[in-house]
């Protein structure tokens, strides 16, 4: 029988070198989306390249902004990963003038409007935002699609829990 070793993959975090994967990454996550078929009108000539020129500049604006990134990987390939944005500087991704004109001359005006919602409508996430201890306060309609809006309340402090 062969001797066979296993490989550990290793967490480590990700500075702009990996944009390139975490890009394929992200593109093959949410190609087939329905939010995101609806936000880039996937039943038009071209959803693709508009998806994709959505993920590069929402990872180029990431790192840009020097926000925290996770990945996952095995024999030093990028097999996973996580964008964190604080929430104080969740909107700033989107705010930026040069995004926002980025997005548009790729995707269009009307695609980057319906991009400024969180992708909460797949039914596969709920457990874990649960899990993570949000709680769905009420829902928004995205066209066809319901997105869920969620509240996480702030932990209190050990310091003012003894105050």
């Amino acid at each position: 029988m062969p001797e066979t070793t296993a490989t550990l993959a290793r967490i480590c975090q990700l500075d702009d070198g990996y944009s390139r994967e975490a890009r394929s990454l992200l593109y093959n996550a949410y190609r087939h989306e329905p939010t995101f078929a609806y936000i880039f009108e996937a039943q038009r000539p071209g959803y693709e390249r508009r998806l994709r020129v959505m993920v590069r500049e929402w990872v180029r604006q990431h790192f840009y902004l020097q926000l925290p990134a996770i990945g996952l990987l095995l024999d030093d390939r990028l097999i996973a990963l996580a964008l964190i944005v604080p929430p104080l500087r969740r909107l700033g991704v989107a705010d930026s003038w040069a995004w926002r004109l980025r997005m548009m001359l790729g995707t269009g005006l009307r695609c980057t409007r319906r991009y400024m919602v969180l992708d909460t409508g797949n039914e596969h996430y709920l457990a874990f935002y649960q899990r993570q201890g949000y709680e769905e306060i009420g829902e928004v309609a995205v066209g066809p699609i319901r997105e869920r809006v969620f509240f996480h309340p702030n932990p209190v402090s050990s310091t003012s829990a003894f105050a």
